[in-house]
């Protein structure tokens, strides 16, 4: 029973789940994994992380694997992973090692889809940049403008006017 309650509540958790020999390998996912991926369970089951990691990833997620596997201490990661259809997603990456009796026997992960999170965090940066770009632009107006100002006021002060008994 205890059992059965656990393997309904990873089944049905929010995050992708998986378990994974030390080198990556899957040998299991829930099919919320599925789901965010595009697979099959028959598909990923079988299938090397490696292979779904988008090119440039591949060794932070082998490095954190490794370290997970040799029972230390690991944060998660921010990593990006290509679906099915070949839509890039970027996740934040976590696990712990699975052993027995001692001896690591795998690795157990979850993935948290941020795709969305990342690109208002770029959208972010760009407006922000783009706003500070035209503050700059508005103050040199206003920088100008202010010496045109003052050069005028100059140009009037020196003046003498021959109706006012030059003054």
């Amino acid at each position: 029973k205890s059992e059965e309650r656990y393997r309904t509540i990873v089944e049905n958790a929010a995050d992708p789940i998986f378990m994974c020999d030390p080198k990556g390998t899957l040998t299991w996912v829930n099919q919320v994994m599925c789901s965010q991926l595009g697979y099959l369970r028959q598909e990923l089951q079988g299938l090397n992380l490696g292979k779904i990691a988008k090119k440039g990833f591949a060794h932070r997620l082998f490095t954190i694997l490794h370290e997970s596997s040799e029972g230390r201490e690991t944060k998660p990661v921010q990593i990006e992973f290509v679906t099915k259809t070949g839509e890039e997603r970027t996740v934040e990456f976590a696990c712990t090692p699975v052993r027995d009796n001692g001896v690591t026997t795998g690795v157990e992960g979850t993935f948290r889809d941020i795709t969305d999170r990342v690109v208002i965090d770029k959208l972010k940066k760009n407006y922000t940049k783009s706003l500070e770009e035209a503050v700059v632009e508005r103050t040199s107006e206003i920088k100008e403008t202010q010496r045109a100002a003052i050069l005028a006021i100059a140009n009037l002060a020196e003046s003498i006017d021959d109706d006012t008994g030059g003054h």
